[in-house]
């Protein structure tokens, strides 16, 4: 999955255009707002000087089972199918699975309202989201 991103390239520190088009750069710390479809960076770009990894929900504590039920498999398959309309509202799934806390799915921005939404419309256990949203 791909968040789109609004920025200007020239602005990156220390980015390089690979030779198929492609433009790498160093772990970035990005502050712009989430328009529900792209994340519009609305200032300067910074080397990051550290990295928080994305963890996945719940992996080391609970007592879901080790396997899904049918009707989890459901709720999973129907977020699935609903991508396009999800996106149409704003909310962009990058990961869903299971762990030891039960159904999880993972946004790529999820204010209260989003992460309500999707815990009540496909019985998800937990959701968290990868952009740390501010007020």
């Amino acid at each position: 999955m791909t968040v789109p991103l609004q920025i200007d390239v020239t602005t990156v520190p220390q980015a390089e255009t690979l030779r198929d088009g492609t433009i790498w750069s160093p772990i970035l710390e990005l502050k712009g707002t989430w328009t529900g479809k792209s994340l519009v960076v609305t200032g300067h770009p910074k080397r990051a000087t550290k990295m928080t990894p994305l963890g996945r929900p719940g992996l080391d504590s609970g007592n879901a089972p080790n396997s899904p039920t049918e009707s989890m498999l459901q709720y999973q398959q129907r977020l699935l199918a609903d991508d396009a309309s999800l996106r149409e509202r704003g909310i962009w799934i990058l990961e869903s699975g299971w762990s030891k806390a039960g159904f999880y799915v993972i946004l790529a921005a999820g204010d209260r309202g989003a992460i309500d939404y999707v815990k009540r419309t496909y019985q998800a256990d937990v959701v968290s989201s990868w952009f740390r949203l501010v007020n």
